[in-house]
């Protein structure tokens, strides 16, 4: 946009076009103009793009947690939970559960199953274990909710998970009843695990931001 030099009109663009707005009446006009150019015109790379192939590489598996004997690791990709030797060789999906997503592996201190976050958008989420040799998961939570990253106590009964509404819960590992609420935190917690001796809880908290 630009002055006139006689400060009378605006010349601007729009609508593909160049405009002159006559400050006194409001009247704009359209200033025609035709320019001579020539130039190369090239087909632009289209390169083949498969929409939906029948397998892929993922590029950034998440949750990785390797077991307590250090011989396999499971982490979560496009979903799911995929347990991997490391050592090498092939992953393989740990349930068989394809109605919902999986996320926040921990491994039991036995190394024997495995406790993840199950979530799906009508259901939510609840806390879920499963054998390390992978198979039907089970719930151990009853009610469903925004449940994040359980951990084994060091003596495997007891789970913690962080909460979206600002708790910590711990629950039995074996039947699923809610051993403890612990609140009073003023943001939601992220994440928790338990100390070596089983003793405390360490926590991670976010403070919550002013709109």
């Amino acid at each position: 946009m630009a002055w006139t030099p006689d400060s009378s009109a605006l010349i601007f663009w729009a609508g593909g076009k160049l405009r002159k707005l006559n400050i006194g009446s409001g009247a704009s006009e359209i200033i025609p103009f035709r320019i001579e150019d020539s130039r190369g015109v090239i087909d632009p790379p289209r390169p083949p793009v498969a929409v939906a192939p029948d397998s892929f590489e993922t590029k950034i598996p998440r949750g990785a947690v390797v077991s307590p004997d250090g011989g396999r690791v499971v982490f979560e990709t496009l979903g799911k939970l995929w347990v991997k030797p490391m050592a090498g060789g092939e992953p393989r999906r740990l349930t068989n559960d394809n109605g919902a997503m999986e996320a926040y592996p921990a491994w039991s201190p036995d190394g024997k199953s495995i406790a993840f976050v199950r979530w799906t958008d009508a259901e939510l989420g609840a806390i879920h274990s499963v054998a390390a040799s992978g198979g039907t998961s089970r719930a151990i939570t009853k009610a469903t909710g925004h449940y994040a990253r359980p951990r084994f106590a060091p003596d495997g009964k007891t789970i913690v998970s962080a909460s979206g509404d600002n708790t910590l819960k711990l629950w039995d590992a074996a039947t699923g009843k809610e051993v403890r609420t612990l609140a009073g935190h003023t943001s939601s917690v992220n994440s928790a695990a338990f100390s070596p001796d089983g003793k405390m809880i360490r926590e991670i908290i976010f403070p919550m931001e002013s709109p």
